[in-house]
């Protein structure tokens, strides 16, 4: 009985893991385009100032 008792348990923690490791990787490319596009910001804006 413990170990059907503990099986949901693993299902559950392993499924929450994916999940979290899935909104890092969101926040990660969110943070890169923004990155990318701060940057191409930065350059225009050099061009133009000088």
């Amino acid at each position: 009985m413990d170990i059907l008792n503990n099986l949901p348990q693993t299902n559950l923690s392993s499924y929450s893991n994916d999940s979290v490791d899935h909104k890092n990787k969101l926040k990660f490319k969110l943070f890169k385009w923004f990155a990318i596009v701060a940057y191409l910001v930065v350059i225009v804006g050099s061009l133009f100032t000088f």
